[in-house]
């Protein structure tokens, strides 16, 4: 089976965009640092997962799109991953509302009926 194999049609491959030797230098850096197998694929699904929620201030459907997961699988590692989006949101509304002043609230002020 060769690396092609694991790529979609029209995708990039690691040695396309020129992330293959990075990637091995980071694998060798992690060995000679006694960093298991199964701990570096779980900080780096943790690392990928924080940058889709990051990129799409931690929408679940967004992220889950880029990362060709479905939202239930996305939720799911998430929780075992302990990643809550909430801490990825950002407030969406470009101003605070003022607030609305009703004849009522003028009366309860003391105001003019």
């Amino acid at each position: 089976m060769t690396v092609r194999s694991f790529f979609p049609p029209g995708e990039p491959m690691l040695a396309d965009v020129n992330l293959r030797a990075d990637l091995l230098g980071l694998v060798r850096r992690l060995r000679v640092c006694g960093v298991s197998m199964l701990e570096g694929r779980i900080q780096f699904e943790r690392l990928w997962i924080e940058s889709a929620l990051t990129d799409t201030s931690g929408n679940l459907c967004k992220a889950a799109v880029q990362l060709g997961l479905h939202r239930n699988t996305l939720s799911r590692k998430m929780k075992l991953l302990g990643i809550d989006a909430r801490v990825f949101r950002v407030l969406r509304r470009k101003h605070v509302q003022s607030e609305k002043v009703t004849p009522y609230a003028v009366r309860v002020a003391g105001g003019a009926e």
